[in-house]
């Protein structure tokens, strides 16, 4: 609310106050609630908190906990490395965008954690409009193709969406091959239907 009011500092107070507080902690708890005030912070509304100080928040959750696999831990960092990927496209960094995105599922890809599962997910279709944005419309195509094949059995209304969103892309970029005359020859697989 204080963020609406035109008032970031004293919105952002509670998180920079959780971290200075108990930022230095090794006890799982405290530190589960330290990488939680900076996911806040990252997750704050746009127009609260500029983009870079964003990927900033992000970049410290990483940085900080990194590798940590402690279950308080583990779905935070894996938000804070998908928001981090996220920003990353938005800020137009493209290259660094689609390499996070590659190293979170490679990361978190075989999770089956329900908010992992669909956190790779839509990590792979952020990949695929990466991509395209790059001009690697075979690689966009199959990155889509990627989804569909990982989560398109599964009956979560999450992981549905995202394989809906993956299909709708793919006929997408299938279009815009047929009509560049680029072609997609017989590597696609036609995961519409």
């Amino acid at each position: 609310m204080l963020g609406e009011l035109g008032r970031q500092e004293e919105a952002l107070a509670p998180f920079k106050e959780v971290v200075r507080r108990f930022g230095e902690s090794e006890e799982p708890e405290l530190r589960a609630v330290v990488a939680k005030a900076l996911l806040g912070k990252g997750t704050m509304p746009d127009h609260l908190i500029p983009l870079e100080e964003k990927l900033v928040a992000f970049e410290e959750i990483v940085t900080r906990f990194g590798e940590n696999e402690e279950p308080e831990l583990r779905e935070v960092i894996a938000k804070a490395v998908f928001g981090k990927e996220v920003v990353l496209g938005w800020l137009e960094r493209l290259d660094e965008a689609r390499i996070s995105h590659e190293k979170f599922v490679e990361r978190f890809g075989q999770s089956e954690e329900p908010q992992l599962r669909e956190l790779v997910a839509n990590a792979l279709v952020n990949k695929g409009v990466v991509l395209g944005e790059l001009g690697l419309l075979k690689e966009e195509l199959a990155t889509y193709e990627e989804v569909v094949t990982r989560f398109g059995e599964r009956e979560e209304p999450e992981l549905r969406e995202v394989v809906a969103k993956a299909r709708l892309g793919s006929d997408v970029v299938l279009a815009e091959l047929l009509v560049s005359g680029r072609g997609t020859g017989s590597e696609t697989s036609g995961t519409s239907t």
